[in-house]
């Protein structure tokens, strides 16, 4: 141990009794009033966040609201922390009409694309240049007086004395000129933990919390971390996952929502690998990002569900030309590079419904319970956006997201009554 844990801001365990029976999760699922409408089972709603398009993850949560569609459990990545936090402030608020809540949504749908657009559209290269320059008011800001106080940094003991010292001083000049962090989070202290209490449901009446779960990525151990709530604890099962069957311990860490989980969840790239955080479970120092990055939509750990809608700003196809430029193969590179984890999921449950289908005689457990198939219902966007686009929110989005949802609801018996 070789940071006090006072001295940085601390992840928190899963408290032991969260792992209790309850009256929630899949054995309850199915009996008694479980909030959802004309489902025999509880959904489940994952949702993929992606800067520049989390609007489109606001109307499909609208969309719910409309059809009374409440989900047991919400997984949520990058930006969609942000808006599953708006839907469980909307649902949760008293004496608010199903109308109310929508209009809420929209609302800061609306305050999102109001701040990403300083220029009308027709304007956007001049838009994403101001964005540069000035940030994003409340989210981020550049670092302009650092990035110009490292050019003039004296060069690092590391440059002075690495071999071959060419390749050094390249590194040396490449860190300074295209610094790793050029922007800084701007979110308050106060905002942080208001979303993380609201993610917590502290104040939702009894057995109406919603599942929350998601997640930030330690890339110097390659280890997953997953932020949850009291209320998703029972759909995980999480003492099944501590030790795998090899007896290794998972590349997938589970602890509590508290604010620094907040902040993890949102730690771009763009502000750096500096930030650190403790962790008091494994009693280490962990450098974490922002969870999107290596899994844009937590799937796999909703498998308890028999029907989840996967909402993500993003497509399976790439729903326009091929690119004749490296800013347009920036965009595919990252959509291809976004579907494969998503991709990956989706074949295991897939090879887990095969093998129901194809073996009804022989008892299938996952994780000791009874396996049953699983429907992905994709919620996806129908066009491709440009490199241009990325945090330029838009109420288009928003809409299309609202539409996309309404229809895959009703493919399904949920639509609005």
């Amino acid at each position: 141990m070789s940071v006090p844990p006072q001295t940085l801001p601390s992840l928190v365990p899963v408290p032991a009794d969260w792992e209790t029976p309850t009256a929630s999760g899949p054995e309850a699922a199915g009996s008694g009033d479980t909030g959802q409408r004309r489902t025999p089972r509880p959904v489940g709603f994952a949702l993929g966040g992606l800067g520049g398009f989390n609007n489109y993850l606001g109307g499909a949560l609208a969309s719910a609201i409309d059809c009374d569609l409440q989900p047991a459990l919400i997984s949520c990545s990058s930006g969609a922390v942000v808006w599953a936090g708006d839907y469980l402030q909307a649902i949760h608020t008293p004496d608010l009409s199903r109308e109310q809540r929508a209009a809420g949504l929209r609302a800061a749908a609306e305050q999102a694309a109001t701040r990403s657009n300083i220029q009308p559209r027709d304007f956007r290269i001049a838009n994403d240049a101001i964005i540069g320059l000035v940030g994003l008011p409340g989210l981020c800001r550049p670092l302009w007086p650092q990035y110009f106080l490292n050019l003039f940094w004296p060069p690092s003991l590391k440059t002075l004395t690495q071999r071959p010292s060419e390749v050094a001083w390249a590194n040396d000049i490449a860190d300074r000129l295209l610094p790793a962090a050029w922007a800084v989070p701007t979110r308050s202290a106060t905002e942080i933990t208001k979303l993380a209490e609201t993610l917590n449901q502290t104040t939702a009446e009894p057995g109406k919390a919603i599942g929350i779960v998601f997640n930030a990525y330690d890339p110097n151990r390659g280890e997953e971390l997953l932020f949850v709530n009291r209320a998703a604890v029972p759909w995980l099962d999480l003492a099944r996952t501590r030790v795998a069957r090899d007896g290794t311990t998972p590349r997938i860490k589970y602890r509590a929502i508290n604010d620094t989980a907040v902040q993890a969840a949102l730690r771009l790239f763009a502000y750096g690998f500096d930030w650190k955080v403790w962790d008091p479970v494994d009693q280490i120092e962990r450098v974490l990002v922002d969870g999107a990055y290596h899994r844009q939509v937590i799937l796999k750990e909703l498998h308890e569900f028999e029907l989840i809608f996967s909402v993500r700003p993003l497509n399976e196809k790439y729903k326009t030309t091929l690119p004749n430029n490296s800013l347009g193969s920036l965009t595919l590179q990252t959509e291809m590079w976004l579907n494969g984890s998503y991709d990956a999921q989706i074949g295991a449950i897939n090879f887990m419904n095969s093998l129901i289908a194809n073996n009804p005689d022989v008892p299938l457990t996952v994780n000791g319970r009874p396996a049953h198939p699983v429907t992905v219902v994709p919620v996806e966007i129908k066009t491709t956006y440009g490199v241009f686009d990325y945090f330029i929110e838009t109420l288009a989005s928003y809409d299309d997201g609202k539409i996309q949802a309404l229809q895959g609801f009703a493919r399904h018996g949920l639509g609005p009554r």
